[in-house]
This record gives structure tokens, C-alpha cells and sequence, in this order.
């Protein structure tokens, strides 16, 4: 058992780093980090309602750009590995079929999260920012693009001097950068603001953050699934389809006007994104309960479960055939 988790272990980390270390992944996480700076600069009429608009845009960002890093990231560490022939070459070691796609999942899931953590930092920053209805928090604005400047600059020297490896080093840095900055004004550790309890955070935004990242565990999951099975741009196509199936699987499950027992089922095996957007809910002034929350987590991993033994089963199948 030992064994099996250093080998689980080596496999995640590997994925870890091959994922996040991916030109695409910083490029990715520095677009979103852009976007959601202009997000804040634009003039929009909101009537009160600046803070719904803020979270439903940022919330969905941090959706599709992890869709988009998980899709691309099980491509990098499972489709071309497959195709290049890597994977048989590691199970040729006494390494298990499950070991091999559960450790890769948690890697790409791990790469996964340092780019959503980063960007929910972000969306919680851009409460604090717009939080008035008529100026912006011109001084919280200038920290959130001198994070992103001095990480960059920073690592860029850091890269220089001493060497190592730049894109998954950076992507961590960014992360811990504006974790630690945000935090710190949020409770008023530091920050130019005298009074910043008159721009405040919207720690409910947490909550769609969370519910968020748990839909990423479940696309990343079918992600490693279908990388067994179809090769990077056959994969892109299909990540396409599931993620705007899972916008729609709502509106047709409700459609069929199905028995209730049904309907649970169709919800417990089709990909649904609605089941983990909660903005409704908080635009409303309520919060989301723990139960809900961990009803969603429950399902989430559980699913993932239930997929990476189906994607267990297909690698296994395919290294048969590949055999014969």
C-alpha cells in the first residue's frame, strides 16, 4: 500500500508539473487575471446591481478557463503520452492501470487548482474593487495589477540569476502572491485605504468559488476519461460539447417533464453545470448552506470516482488491443 501511494505520489506530481509548467497555463491564467482587471475599468449601467454583474462574469471566467485548462491539460499529460507511446513505458513498471489515471487526474486536478485559486482571489479582489456603485477603489485596482507586475518581474529576474523552471514556478508565485496581498487588505493588515471597512469583500462570492471548482473536478474527471480514448484535437471537440451540454442539461432534464425518480438519476449521470452555480441564489442576499455544500462536493468526487474507473477500464482495453 506503501508503494502504491509513492508510485501515486510520483505520477501526480509529474502531471503537476508537466501541466502547469505548459507555456499555455500562464498564458491562460495572465488573460484571465487581464480580463478580470478590465472587468473592473468598464463603465456599465448597473442600477444598483454591480456587484451581480461582477460575480456572474468573473464566476463564469473562472468556468471556462478551467474548463479550458483542464480539456488542454488531460490533452498534455494523457492524450499525447498515450500517443507518443510514454504510457505503455510506465506500466511496464509494476505500476497499476488505476494508479496511473488516478495520478493523473490528481495532477492535472492539482494544476487545475492553483490556476481557479488564483482567479478566485481575483473575482473576491474585484468585490472589494467595485464595491461602490459610482467610483472604483482606484488603490486596491493599482495592487491588483502591481501583484501581477512584480511576481512577473520578480520571477523573471529569479529565472535569470538562478535558473529553474519559469512557467509552473510563476504560476505558483502569481498565486501566493495574491493570496497574500488580498488578505492582508482584506483585513486591513496593509493597503493604502484609511477606511476600508467602506469598500468590503463579498465573502459570500467564496461560496460560488467552491461550487465552481467542484464542476472542475467533475469536466476534469471526464476530461481524463475521454484523453484515453481520442487524441488531442479530437479531445478539444469533445470538451466543447460536454461543457455546453452541461450548460444545457438543466433546461432538457426539466423539459421531459420526467417522474421525479428519473430525473434524479438523469441529474446524478449527465454533467450538469447548473447544479454548482449558486449566483442565483447569492444575488438574492442568501447564503448557500454547508449541506448544499457538501452535498456538491460529495457528488463531484464521487462522480469522478465512478469516471476514472471507466477510464481505468478503457486504458486497460486499449493496451489489450495495442497488445494484439
Amino acid at each position: 500500500m506503501i508503494k502504491w501511494f509513492k508510485q501515486y505520489g510520483a505520477i501526480g506530481r509529474n502531471a503537476f508539473v508537466v501541466t502547469l509548467g505548459s507555456p499555455f497555463s500562464l498564458i491562460l491564467l495572465l488573460s484571465m487575471l487581464a480580463f478580470q482587471a478590465l472587468l473592473a475599468c468598464l463603465p456599465f449601467f448597473s442600477f444598483g446591481e454591480q456587484l451581480r454583474l461582477i460575480r456572474d462574469q468573473s464566476l463564469a471566467l473562472c468556468l471556462m478557463g478551467g474548463c479550458l485548462a483542464c480539456a488542454l491539460g488531460a490533452g498534455m499529460v494523457l492524450a499525447e503520452d498515450i500517443r507518443r507511446g510514454a504510457a505503455p513505458v510506465v506500466l511496464s513498471r509494476p505500476i497499476g492501470s488505476f494508479c496511473f489515471i488516478a495520478g493523473t487526474w490528481s495532477g492535472l486536478l492539482g494544476s487545475v487548482l492553483v490556476i481557479h485559486l488564483t482567479a478566485s482571489v481575483g473575482c473576491l479582489w474585484l468585490t472589494q474593487i467595485t464595491a461602490s456603485e459610482f467610483h472604483l477603489d482606484v488603490p486596491q485596482l493599482s495592487q491588483f495589477v502591481g501583484v501581477l507586475l512584480v511576481v512577473l518581474v520578480g520571477m523573471g529576474l529569479k529565472h535569470y540569476f538562478f535558473g529553474g523552471s519559469f512557467v509552473w514556478q510563476t504560476n505558483v508565485a502569481l498565486s501566493l502572491g495574491f493570496l497574500v496581498v488580498f488578505l492582508a487588505n482584506a483585513f486591513h493588515l496593509t493597503g493604502p485605504l484609511a477606511d476600508t471597512a467602506a469598500h468590503p469583500v463579498d465573502w459570500k462570492t467564496a461560496q460560488g468559488c467552491l461550487t465552481v471548482f467542484f464542476a472542475l473536478v467533475t469536466f476534469s474527471s471526464i476530461m481524463t476519461f475521454l484523453a484515453v480514448l481520442a487524441d488531442v484535437g479530437l479531445l478539444l471537440g469533445l470538451a466543447v460539447v460536454v461543457f455546453f451540454g452541461g450548460l444545457l442539461a438543466e433546461y432538457v432534464i426539466r423539459s421531459l417533464a420526467a417522474a421525479p425518480w428519473l430525473t434524479t438519476v438523469l441529474r446524478s449521470l449527465v454533467p450538469n453545470w447548473q447544479l454548482f452555480w449558486v449566483n442565483d441564489r447569492l444575488a438574492e442576499g442568501l447564503a448557500v448552506s454547508p449541506a448544499y455544500l457538501l452535498h456538491s462536493a460529495l457528488h463531484a468526487f464521487l462522480y469522478a470516482a465512478a469516471v476514472l474507473i471507466m477510464a481505468t477500464l478503457a486504458f486497460q482495453s486499449r493496451e489489450l488491443e495495442s497488445r494484439v
